[in-house]
């Protein structure tokens, strides 16, 4: 009997691995909307760049977005990778100084394993940007003891990017 519970635990993952290696997969294919950044840098060179001289310092905000991996009957889910990427895509080509997200980058109604993976893919889609960014608030405190890690805790310095936890 305790022969069959532990075949089954080796050789049929669970459901919740099975989802976080499809969402790795399809996350890897997610590139940002030609139109969405475009339009991004259409009214940043017509609204902001006028109005901006060599002593200002400016700022790309990004903030609830909410990550998370299944689809949902709001506004939620992979709508929120979409917007960092297309973000970092168009600040990459505009004269921004920090790209800035405010808080609530993943969801957290994943689980653990998942929630993990998705923050993993925003911070080094981030680290790929030629644009300085920090991270205000990402998840919170109950969301860190969930995932069981202690990686997050702690600030991390680097020469190219700076997050703040």
């Amino acid at each position: 009997m305790k022969i069959k519970f532990l075949t089954k635990k080796f050789f049929r993952p669970r459901l919740s691995e099975f989802i976080s290696v499809q969402t790795d997969n399809f996350l890897r294919k997610l590139k940002p909307r030609p139109f969405f950044t475009e339009y991004i840098e259409q009214v940043f060179r017509k609204n902001v760049e006028p109005n901006v001289s060599q002593n200002c310092l400016t700022l790309s905000v990004l903030t609830d977005t909410h990550e998370k991996a299944v689809a949902s009957s709001s506004y939620y889910g992979l709508n929120g990778v979409r917007h960092i990427i297309e973000a970092n895509k168009a600040c990459d080509s505009l004269p921004v100084d920090y790209n800035i997200h405010l808080g609530d980058l993943i969801d957290g109604s994943d689980k653990p394993e998942i929630s993990r993976g998705l923050l993993q893919f925003t911070m080094e889609n981030y680290q790929n940007s030629s644009v300085l960014f920090m991270c205000w608030k990402v998840i919170t405190m109950k969301m860190i003891s969930m995932m069981n890690t202690n990686l997050l805790l702690q600030p991390h310095l680097d020469v190219t990017t700076t997050i703040i936890w």
